[in-house]
């Protein structure tokens, strides 16, 4: 016997639904297990695929490799947004994990396209977590990074640099009777457990700054610039 599980299957289906969720085609066959000879092979293909409001003509995923070192590709194509996504990783036989994330690319139709700037690499091993530097980029140099260190069950650190030159970009999320110009910038590095960690040399977040524009002529516009966490 097996001292652990391996999933071998063959998928088809045609017009499947559940849950106001449905795909209209799916064919490929999984290979995975968990000790470090088992393979990790994946090859699906499917077609109109409907999740709530997201609705992906085609997908795509390929695997290939074994647990220790093993490589996958996403591909969704479709509306409102595509997705594209390559990474790669590894098992160790003592439970940890390592990985990259090589390729994430994102073209939406409200936002625009948004893309790794370069490769992420994440490791988990028993309570320790390790994640980024993430950094994107967008539209209009929009963009920033982000990182997550656990190094204990209750100790975890996180730093965040975003930057949005244009506040436009944020519309498809305001309602029809507001306008936001300007821009904006968050900068910090914060203890999850709830203390702000100091970012410059003189301690404190940074601060986000914008200008909000009403259409109404009635009403002036309206400058902010209000600081994040401490102190300005």
């Amino acid at each position: 016997s097996r001292a652990a599980p391996r999933l071998l299957l063959d998928l088809s289906a045609r017009d499947a639904e559940w849950a106001g969720q449905g795909i209209a085609g799916l064919s490929g066959r999984l290979d995975l297990g968990l000790s470090p000879d088992d393979p990790f092979e994946i090859r699906l293909d499917g077609t109109r695929l409907v999740v709530g409001d997201l609705i992906w003509d085609s997908l795509s995923v390929r695997g290939a490799g074994r647990i220790p070192d093993h490589r996958l590709a996403l591909t969704l194509t479709g509306a409102p947004i595509s997705v594209t996504f390559e990474g790669s990783g590894g098992l160790a036989r003592d439970g940890a994990y390592s990985g990259r994330i090589a390729r994430l690319d994102l073209d939406t139709a409200a936002f625009g396209a948004w893309a790794l700037r370069q490769p992420s690499p994440v490791s988990l091993a028993g309570p320790k977590i390790a994640f980024g530097p993430f950094c994107v980029r967008g539209p209009s140099g929009a963009g920033g990074c982000a990182e997550l260190n656990r190094s204990t069950a209750d100790r975890a650190v996180a730093s965040l640099d975003f930057a949005l030159p244009d506040l436009a970009l944020l519309s498809p999320l305001l309602p029809d009777n507001l306008d936001l110009t300007g821009n904006a910038r968050v900068s910090g590095r914060f203890d999850l457990a709830g203390a702000v960690l100091p970012d410059d040399p003189e301690g404190g977040s940074r601060v986000v700054s914008m200008i909000r524009n009403s259409p109404d002529p009635a009403t002036a516009a309206v400058r902010s610039r209000a600081c994040c966490f401490q102190r300005c």
